[in-house]
């Protein structure tokens, strides 16, 4: 995979991935703290016409799951991180052509 790129999320760590052939957009973010985190996500530098985005199916990992599938999201409200939870969000874009 290619196009790592840190996360600015306040109280949280977070990486994002884009898979370039393919298309794919996987975010994976850490909250460390003992209580639960909104955080936004925004798309900067994204081209709209390469790349349709559609919800991302959230997995979280905390205390009390591993790898819950959760409700796919499509950030517009943001999302709530759990206290102390990895929380990986996978997108299938709808346009698997990715320009360069």
């Amino acid at each position: 995979m290619r196009g790592e790129q840190p996360l600015n999320v306040h109280g949280a760590m977070g990486s994002a991935f884009l898979n370039p052939k393919n298309g794919q957009i996987v975010i994976v973010l850490i909250n460390l703290d003992h209580q639960a985190r909104q955080v936004r996500i925004t798309f900067a530098g994204v081209v709209k016409s390469s790349i349709r985005l559609t919800k991302f199916t959230p997995y979280t990992t905390s205390t009390s799951d591993n790898l819950h599938k959760e409700v796919p999201t499509g950030f517009e409200n943001g999302v709530q991180l759990p206290p102390a939870s990895v929380v990986t969000f996978v997108s299938n874009p709808e346009n698997t052509a990715v320009s360069r």
